[in-house]
């Protein structure tokens, strides 16, 4: 029987006929091997904000449609393929915001993992402008806008988010989460320990950016 040597070294003896001991030591060997993989890293997540879309334009034509508006570019498109480049590798989750302008940011990646929509990662609800939300936020409110969500409702959307993407995720792993300037930054937040308010002023990322974190 050959002893339990962990991962410490060993070395065949050299004299005549060692090749029958070769079928014997075979666990050994493989053992070995493993032993000298590097184990896994962490499981990651991957915040990003869709691409460049037309209602992202300042110069946009004023006759353009909600669905156009709601279209990238084509500089977005060629945004979101050279993100979706430069994405860590065993991308095993690729969820994105039911907005078109997200689905087609996550389309554009490239990537093997098919987009999932979850409609989690939509933006803020309410009719209410960023324009108005910030000018709340900066005065220490947090405005919910009838049939809407406040910033402390989204936060709590974020968290939902993130605890699916930790039960779906090994370590190794990486899920991509394909969303907006609000929920990106309250995702990112909740994963740094940011408090709430503070989150869109420390975490808000530009068209077609991403930041990855351990999960």
């Amino acid at each position: 029987m050959i002893p339990d040597v962990g991962c410490a070294s060993f070395a065949l003896p050299d004299y005549p006929g060692r090749m029958r001991l070769l079928p014997a030591l075979l666990p050994l060997v493989l053992l070995l091997a493993a032993c000298s993989s590097p184990p896994p890293g962490p499981a990651q997540v991957c915040v990003a904000r869709h691409a460049e879309s037309f209602g992202n334009l300042t110069d946009r034509s004023p006759d353009l449609s909600p669905e156009q508006l709601d279209t990238l570019t084509p500089n977005g498109e060629a945004q979101a393929r050279a993100a979706g480049a430069k994405l860590p590798g065993e991308v095993v989750n690729l969820w994105t915001s039911p907005k078109q302008r997200a689905q087609q940011t996550a389309a554009n990646y490239g990537l093997k993992a098919k987009p999932m929509i979850n409609t989690e990662l939509r933006p803020l609800d309410g009719d209410m402008t960023m324009a108005t939300r910030e000018q709340a936020w900066a005065l220490g409110g947090d405005p919910r806008p009838e049939g809407g969500e406040s910033l402390a409702d989204g936060a709590a959307r974020a968290e939902s988010v993130l605890g699916k993407a930790r039960a779906l995720t090994d370590a190794g792993q990486t899920t991509v989460l394909v969303t907006h300037s609000d929920l990106s930054a309250l995702i990112l937040g909740a994963l740094h320990g940011t408090p709430v308010m503070e989150r869109l002023m420390t975490h808000r990322l530009e068209t077609a950016e991403f930041a990855c974190a351990p999960l």
